[in-house]
């Protein structure tokens, strides 16, 4: 499957964030909203998404993790996939996504700001065989 993103620089609030299109034999199948938080410590970038969206007829079709994985390879970096509590199907789908990318060393947490689980993990050490 070969997914054609669309990047443009959004500001919401105060916030900025990049939003991508994703298409599919150039039928739109859905978008990601990714923001830059900021950096750690180690100056590596911090990120998170903070929204996504699978057109319902490409879910359960790989449309989801395509899209997700690209923008963790495009983004290399400490993430921050949060969802909220009530969303029981988001908590699914980030844990089966998050959990099948080749670093395995996410950890769940949860942050006194949030109502839900928080998936952490780095995209600094992937393997250019999985790209």
């Amino acid at each position: 499957m070969v997914y054609m993103t669309i990047s443009t620089s959004i500001i919401i609030g105060r916030k900025r964030g990049d939003i991508h299109f994703y298409s599919r034999r150039w039928k739109a199948t859905g978008f990601a909203l990714v923001r830059k938080l900021g950096v750690d410590r180690d100056n590596k970038s911090i990120y998170s998404i903070a929204e996504f969206f699978v057109m319902k007829k490409y879910r359960q079709l790989g449309a989801g993790q395509g899209a997700a994985y690209e923008l963790f390879n495009r983004f290399s970096g400490v993430w921050k996939v949060a969802q909220i509590e009530e969303n029981k199907p988001a908590q699914l789908f980030w844990r089966k996504i998050i959990g099948k990318y080749p670093n395995h060393s996410y950890q769940e947490v949860r942050e006194a700001d949030w109502d839900g689980p928080i998936q952490t993990f780095s995209t600094e050490t992937i393997r250019e065989d999985w790209l």
